[in-house]
């Protein structure tokens, strides 16, 4: 996996990195990390091609790739290619979003996505992680809906 095309696998991973992985199950496939760091009880280590393992306990909890990987796709789709609003179509046509701060919550597919709908491409990330316990830490999320091509965001409620 060290290179080629990796496909998001909502709820599974990215391609063969899955979550529930161990640090050395991730080195194995992505090759040793670059760096690391610990926030409480979480260690994120970061690895090529832009990609970044969060672990507690010893299982990846979270998978998060930036924008400047290479061949992460989703449903056949360059993520970081194509144009950030025809790739958020491609997501909001695979189920709802909600928004909260910023970012795209997925809960049905455990996914969340920065940068696309407000097309900040400093920002564009995507992250996998379970959403078990959804709406934990997104209790102020709403409905998000596209108005318009301009990424103009309205509640599902008004």
């Amino acid at each position: 996996m060290k290179s080629g095309r990796q496909e998001i696998l909502p709820r599974l991973g990215l391609g063969p990195v899955r979550l529930g992985l161990s640090p050395a199950e991730a080195a194995a496939l992505l090759g040793p990390p670059v760096s690391s760091n610990m926030r409480g009880s979480k260690e994120t280590r970061f690895f090529a091609n832009d990609i970044a393992i969060g672990f507690q306990e010893g299982r990846g909890i979270g998978i998060s790739v930036g924008r400047r990987a290479k061949g992460i796709t989703f449903q056949g789709h360059d993520v970081f290619l194509e144009p950030a609003q025809d790739m958020l179509d491609v997501f909001l046509r695979a189920a709802p979003a909600w928004e909260e701060v910023g970012m795209l919550v997925f809960p049905d597919l455990w996914l969340i996505l920065s940068g696309f709908h407000d097309d900040d491409p400093d920002q564009k990330a995507v992250t996998i992680e379970s959403f078990a316990d959804w709406p934990s830490g997104f209790e102020d999320a709403r409905p998000f809906r596209q108005s318009n091509r301009t990424g103009e965001v309205q509640n599902d409620e008004s």
